[in-house]
């Protein structure tokens, strides 16, 4: 698979050579370090809601636990070991014998059990905070960019990883994140999301329609305000 892919990257030169077009691309830096569950490299998909631009109505939730099926090994040439995404995941041999997606409460129960050097309560107290800010700090570099429009709002999917000294990366931001419940854990974690959403969603728009005050929400359960400016 990754020869495939430098050979797309091949052909992509190429074709930019010819047509003297730019080729857009993003480079990162790969974490060669990564804290591993069961020794697998795992990742984090958290959401951040923009339910109103005026005023701004920010919200975010912990997600889950992504894994990959295979021990991880800096030097693999799968990509199954590497990406944590259930697209690539389900197309491993494994895939149906081991669990690739965990509960927040999964994660804190089994860095509880491994690091007890941590507080007992990491993931709420150090891990969910630091999540927050990030995307909180995301937000505001493209705030004064959204279009102040009743009724529109955003669902965005934050990618985090942490490495091996407990520091937590950014890894991606995903404009149309996936909503699939093809496990247990998605399905307690998905539909309940979406439910919550359209509710603050339906909710804010009704009451801002109203001109009157948005907050407090009724509706708002399991997400955090992340933003309530204007």
């Amino acid at each position: 698979e990754l020869a495939s892919l430098r050979s797309q990257l091949a052909q992509d030169q190429r074709s930019c050579k010819a047509t003297r077009r730019p080729v857009a691309r993003i480079v990162q830096r790969y974490i060669t370090n990564p804290l591993l569950l069961e020794l697998r490299k795992f990742d984090i998909r958290a959401y951040l809601l923009i339910v109103s631009a005026q005023p701004y109505l920010v919200f975010c939730h912990h997600g889950y636990v992504r894994l990959s099926c295979l021990p991880y090994h800096c030097n693999s040439d799968d990509l199954g070991v590497h990406l944590t995404n259930q697209y690539v995941q389900k197309k491993q041999a494994q895939y149906k014998d081991v669990e690739t997606t965990w509960s927040m409460t999964q994660l804190q129960d089994y860095i509880g059990a491994h690091y007890p050097h941590l507080p007992a309560d990491w993931v709420q107290s150090h891990l969910l905070p630091s999540m927050w800010h990030i995307m909180a700090t995301c937000f505001h570099t493209i705030k004064d960019k959204l279009d102040n429009k009743l009724g529109f709002f955003e669902l965005l999917g934050f990618d985090f990883m942490l490495d091996n000294t407990f520091k937590l990366w950014l890894i991606e931001v995903n404009v149309n994140p996936a909503l699939h419940t093809s496990s247990a854990v998605l399905q307690q974690v998905i539909p309940p999301m979406l439910q919550e959403v359209i509710a603050i969603v339906v909710e804010c728009f009704d009451k801002c329609s109203k001109k009157q005050q948005p907050l407090p929400l009724k509706s708002l359960h399991n997400f955090v305000t992340l933003h309530t400016k204007h």
